[in-house]
């Protein structure tokens, strides 16, 4: 899963504009806890429209 868009007004993700994270995994910039998990319950939200609770 590849970020298409990324918009924030602070940088949050080091010294990385929002350019420069388009493109890339979700995996490769965000220090998730369960990286197979969140990108399972992604798909699954985008596939299906319904929201992950």
């Amino acid at each position: 899963m590849r970020i298409v868009r990324a918009i924030f007004t602070t940088p949050i993700l080091g010294d990385e504009s929002p350019e420069e994270l388009v493109g890339r995994r979700l995996t490769d910039v965000y220090d998730l806890s369960d990286p197979a998990g969140t990108e399972s319950m992604l798909r699954t939200v985008l596939d299906s429209g319904v929201p992950a609770r």
